[in-house]
């Protein structure tokens, strides 16, 4: 697991976080009422026009960035034993007549089933009709190579003529945050997060496991983890990352950043807070849900700040650290006092230094 030490500095600059939301497709193995889904099979995803009474298909579909109107978003109503399909764009039911499919306007008559398999992938019946012609026949490709569908009596379900196995995505809220000019941003979600795909993905997460009193250590988050845990989040500087959502999450193991789940009042100096590439002391105020605090009671000392360095070789750089034991004095050539340094030569702690 990858480590970083951190230094400590004396100076803060605010920094705004912003964060943005559409839908993206997540595989689910099981299906609810008035949420929306997209069906797809071989890389082609049921949308709404028929032709010659089957049901056609597209391999031109977004993953992520949706708005929920496109012609292959569906909408389950429930309807027992299970649901009415209604196509969002077109406001249409999908149906059959026999084994041919058909889209009807307010025809909520034809109820479907979703039976999800072991390997995840579901099998559609319409089983609420009481005509014997319609009732129990299932969605399948019309062939073995087309990618339009029809449905077929219940027992072809073990043939493969007309293939069935279908992937049902739900659309979920995309999460997306925006990094900082520096490439950081602290972050806590309302939702589990997954950064099992770390090795792939474009931008990384941390937690802080360690502070010293001189330093502080991040350790890279790889894993599952859940709802309101406060993290570190790296990457190209201004970019806009996507977080994937998870199931099965755990709490991470020692991590001392907080996670700040709903708008809070903070004390003076109460916590330390992302600037640029520092954490720094928190003013007196509102905290926005959405971000992650380190609580000062964990830093020895009087320190300011902490700033980091990671380098793009092996992932951080460890650097010499800044005394946290006494504030810096900061003086101008004319021996008059400062409050931060400024262009030009200064005298900090009785040494001059240059600042461009």
């Amino acid at each position: 697991m990858l480590r970083a030490m951190m230094l400590m500095v004396l100076c803060a600059t605010a920094v705004t976080e912003t964060w943005a939301q559409t839908y993206k497709l997540q595989k689910v193995t099981s299906v609810a009422s008035s949420k929306l889904y997209v069906f797809e099979q071989d890389g082609y995803v049921m949308k709404n026009t028929i032709e010659s009474g089957a049901l056609q298909c597209t391999n031109s579909y977004k993953t992520e960035g949706l708005t929920g109107t496109e012609s292959y978003v569906w909408q389950l109503v429930s309807d027992s034993p299970g649901y009415n399909l209604l196509n969002i764009s077109k406001n249409f039911y999908l149906g059959n007549t026999n084994n041919n499919s058909n889209l009807t306007k307010g025809n909520t008559n034809h109820v479907w089933t979703f039976k999800f398999q072991d390997d995840g992938t579901c099998i559609i019946q319409n089983t609420g009709e009481t005509d014997s012609q319609n009732k129990d026949r299932f969605l399948g490709y019309t062939s073995a190579t087309s990618h339009a569908y029809k449905s077929y009596a219940k027992s072809n379900l073990n043939s493969s003529s007309y293939p069935h196995a279908i992937n049902v995505y739900q659309l979920v809220e995309e999460e997306t945050k925006t990094l900082n000019a520096s490439g950081y941003a602290t972050y806590c979600s309302e939702n589990a997060l997954d950064f099992t795909d770390y090795a792939t993905a474009d931008y990384s997460a941390w937690q802080i496991t360690d502070v010293d009193g001189t330093s502080i250590t991040f350790s890279q988050i790889t894993s599952k983890v859940t709802e309101g845990t406060g993290m570190l989040l790296k990457g190209v500087p201004g970019a806009t990352i996507s977080l994937n959502s998870a199931t099965g999450a755990t709490a991470l193991d020692g991590n001392l950043l907080e996670g700040i789940t709903a708008d809070t009042e903070v004390s003076d100096n109460e916590y330390y807070g992302l600037s640029g590439r520092q954490f720094v002391k928190v003013n007196a105020g509102m905290v926005a849900a959405g971000k992650a605090l380190l609580p000062a009671e964990v830093v020895t000392g009087e320190v300011k700040g902490f700033t980091f360095i990671f380098d793009s070789a092996t992932g951080v750089r460890t650097i010499e650290h800044v005394s946290a034991e006494k504030t810096a004095t900061l003086f101008n050539l004319s021996g008059q006092r400062l409050q931060k340094m400024q262009r030009g030569v200064n005298i900090v702690n009785g040494k001059k230094v240059l600042v461009k």
